[in-house]
């Protein structure tokens, strides 16, 4: 297999991704999240095609085993933070499976691994090929940005708003191309901290802005304010060391601030001016859904010393969660991760991510480093690295294409 092959095909395994969320796949008639379904549909079909052709070079090349797991950006070392990465998964994968059956587990694949598997693929392509994937993966997001804000502005849907098999009424929170609100405010804040790594200000202040906004529109209370401190913080940063150098980059400043300006204007007249605005001012008040961020802490209070260890299989965990008065799921990715792995297997888990995450991180601009972070703190409000969701393969992307870029 040629590597222009494997470069289109990893292209079309990033566009199925990105646009192809677990509503979407529901509305075209793949059942996702059907728990009825066949295994075979369980697993997203970006992830076939990544597979496939993993699958295939192994076959077919001599020697592919050492090559594929290289950073080709490294004189060809392997990259063992990966391989640790993708071998802990497969070994907690394979404790799930055997102690709670494979529900527990399903997530995994597809929200987990699958971000592995393409940074594998993407240290095959080369410098400029991983260049092109992030800038149609920063369209993409920009897309669903500008989706996510006409969607809030017209009160509708452009894919049905399901959750667990029930069509959702009433909510005037964008879906977009990622589906869940939540998950969409989590990828648009890490989106934006990677599009302020450009160097064309006026496009970084235009593309920017409009990611910003998008916040409001999918309605993440903690995204929100979590990337608007974080931009002030790197704004201060910015100010202090550059002086002290000399350097002051004012353009770089400019367009952050610009930034940051746009929420009293523009947040001003969604929030008073608007249905949709007067829905989010509701939000920001303490309610149902920020109490049960506090109840979902309650579910240890109910885990025997087994279950603490070795974690719940999914009728368990939805038996338990109803009990404690838990509306839809644990909102709060690192708590839905330790209780489906359990104690022992998430600090096993964590400290492979660490150093995959780590691995994702290193050579990039201190922003980009900032947005990454923010993220691990973003994702303890909400599901979207413990449920279906293309979050971290987004952000790898982002990180492997960023790096290069910097490079040339």
């Amino acid at each position: 297999m040629s590597q222009h092959i494997i470069y289109r095909l990893v292209l079309l395994a990033v566009i199925l991704a990105v646009t192809l969320s677990p509503m979407g796949l529901t509305a075209i008639g793949w059942p996702y999240t059907d728990p009825a379904a066949s295994m075979i549909f369980k697993v997203h079909p970006a992830t076939y095609v990544v597979m496939g052709v993993l699958i295939t070079l192994f076959l077919t090349r001599r020697g592919m085993g050492v090559t594929i797991l290289a950073d080709k950006t490294g004189q060809h070392h392997p990259s063992w933070a990966v391989q640790r990465y993708i071998v802990t998964l497969a070994g907690i994968g394979a404790a799930i499976l055997i102690i709670h059956g494979g529900g527990a587990a399903a997530f995994m694949v597809d929200t987990l691994l699958l971000p592995a598997l393409i940074v594998l693929l993407l240290n095959m392509l080369t410098p400029q090929q991983r260049i092109n994937l992030c800038h149609l993966v920063l369209c993409l997001l920009l897309i669903n940005a500008v989706i996510g804000i006409f969607e809030a502005a017209t009160r509708t849907h452009m894919i049905p708003y399901v959750i667990q098999n029930r069509l959702i009424t009433g909510d005037p929170r964008a879906t977009a191309l990622f589906g869940h609100p939540l998950t969409n405010a989590a990828i648009m804040s890490v989106t934006l901290f990677f599009i302020l790594t450009g160097n064309r200000y006026v496009r970084m202040l235009a593309a920017g802005s409009i990611v910003y906004l998008s916040l409001v529109a999918f309605g993440g209370r903690a995204a929100l304010i979590i990337t608007s401190i974080g931009l002030l913080g790197y704004s201060i940063y910015i100010i202090l060391q550059q002086s002290a150098a000399r350097t002051l980059d004012l353009r770089l400043i400019t367009a952050i601030f610009g930034i940051i300006a746009l929420l009293p204007f523009a947040g001003g007249y969604i929030l008073f001016a608007t249905e949709f605005g007067q829905h989010l001012v509701g939000r920001f008040t303490w309610d149902a859904s920020a109490a049960e961020r506090l109840l979902l802490f309650s579910i240890f209070d109910y885990m025997d010393t087994q279950d603490f260890l070795w974690g719940m299989d999914n009728i368990v965990l939805e038996n338990l969660m109803s009990y404690v008065g838990l509306t839809w799921t644990i909102e709060n990715s690192w708590i839905m991760i330790m209780v489906r792995f359990g104690a022992i297997l998430f600090v096993v888990f964590m400290i492979s991510f660490a150093g995959f995450y780590r691995y994702l991180m290193r050579g990039l601009p201190v922003i980009a480093k900032l947005g990454m972070l923010l993220l691990l703190l973003i994702v303890s409000t909400n599901n979207a690295l413990a449920g279906k969701t293309s979050l971290l393969s987004v952000v790898a992307i982002l990180a492997l294409g960023t790096k290069e870029s910097r490079r040339l």
